[in-house]
């Protein structure tokens, strides 16, 4: 199994294709499969490197009472330095965005270009943010330790199907299902720290990125106008 000590933990990765390293990012409570449709396509002209962050997949969790999107940067650059990959493409979808910024404000020497996809720049960006934090982000930890991560992800598929209608799960049922799998498998502990890392989001010093930079969004992301242009004006 391909694994390799950063910090603490034994991460489990994979590198596909030969040529210029791109690194793709996954995003909450998935894994690396999440870029399996693109890995094909991409490692034709790319070196494709993808792994299980910190808390997720096959590399598992950690006895680190707190995590941060800084934590996970760190994990990253110890990979890479095992992989001998510089001057990466980095691509970071949600979760995967966040650490992606961490990681390009902390070595910004160390990539070429950026691509950060349904990210955010903070997790209190605009008011209703502040209020939804406020009332519900500082809950959601606690609340997944008292229910436990099964039970709290069956609630949440319920709750956003309720509120946010099926056009939000979207068309591939069987996307539907991986993700739902990938919750449903996650520890608690773990599940509650990855939540409690997003909820306490609050961006970093994007002024120090350089390097040519993609912003993307997609159409049914409820926070698509504020997020994109508010990231398009730091950027």
């Amino acid at each position: 199994m391909p694994l390799v000590q950063t910090d603490d933990i034994q991460t489990y990765h994979e590198v596909h294709g030969e040529g210029s390293p791109l690194v793709l990012l996954h995003g909450a409570l998935v894994d690396h499969r999440m870029w399996q449709p693109q890995i094909t396509p991409f490692s034709q002209e790319f070196q494709v490197i993808v792994y299980d962050m910190r808390g997720h997949g096959k590399t598992g969790g950690s006895q680190k009472a707190r995590y941060t999107a800084q934590l996970l940067a760190n994990d990253l650059d110890v990979l890479l330095q095992h992989l001998k990959a510089e001057r990466i493409i980095l691509c970071g979808l949600s979760l995967g965005g966040m650490v992606a910024q961490a990681f390009a404000t902390t070595y910004p020497e160390r990539i070429s270009a950026l691509i950060l996809c349904d990210t955010a720049v903070s997790a209190t960006l605009t008011l209703s943010d502040k209020i939804q934090t406020y009332l519900l982000g500082w809950s959601l930890s606690p609340s997944i330790r008292l229910m436990g991560a099964g039970r709290f992800v069956d609630y949440a598929f319920w709750l956003a199907k309720l509120t946010r209608g099926e056009a939000w799960f979207g068309q591939n049922a069987l996307v539907r299902d991986y993700v739902r799998d990938c919750m449903r498998s996650f520890d608690t502990a773990e599940m509650a720290k990855v939540y409690d890392l997003v909820v306490r989001f609050r961006g970093v010093d994007l002024t120090m990125i350089g390097v040519p930079t993609l912003v993307v969004n997609m159409t049914l992301d409820r926070y698509r106008e504020n997020r994109t242009y508010e990231s398009l004006r730091w950027l």
